[in-house]
C-alpha cells in the first residue's frame, strides 16, 4: 500500500492497482493509389499486418475500423497519443498523410438531445 501525500486526507492506494489509461481517438488519412481496387485477400493481409504490430507494440492501442475509398483509407484508432499512431504505422509500413484527434462524435440522434 502507498499512503497518499495529500495534507487534506489520507488514502491508501494498492501498489498493484493498475493505472487508468486515457485513450484518445484519432482519424488517420492514408493516401494509397488504387485502395478501392484492393482484393479481399489484400485487405486481409493489411489487416493481419496491423493486428500483428498492435500485438507487439506493448502500449494500449486499438484499431476500431477503417473506411476504404478509391484512393484513400481512413482509419479510426485509439491510442494515448499521436506518436503511438506513428509508431504503429511505421512498424506496419503504412503511409500517413494526416492524423487528427477526434474531439466529438455526432449523428442523427445528436439532434434529439
Amino acid at each position: 500500500m502507498v499512503k497518499s501525500r495529500s495534507p487534506f486526507f489520507t488514502m491508501r492506494i494498492p501498489k498493484n492497482r493498475k493505472k487508468k489509461i486515457y485513450m484518445k481517438k484519432f482519424i488517420i488519412e492514408r493516401k494509397i493509389a488504387g485502395a478501392g481496387a484492393m482484393t479481399d485477400e489484400d485487405l486481409r493481409d493489411v489487416s493481419k499486418t496491423s493486428n500483428a504490430v498492435i500485438s507487439v507494440l506493448g502500449k494500449p492501442y486499438t484499431w476500431l475500423e477503417s473506411f476504404v475509398t478509391p484512393d484513400t483509407v481512413y482509419c479510426i484508432h485509439e491510442a494515448e497519443n499521436e506518436d503511438d499512431i506513428r509508431e504503429h504505422s511505421n512498424c506496419a509500413s503504412l503511409p500517413i498523410n494526416s492524423i487528427k484527434e477526434i474531439k466529438a462524435t455526432i449523428g442523427p440522434s445528436t439532434a434529439l438531445t
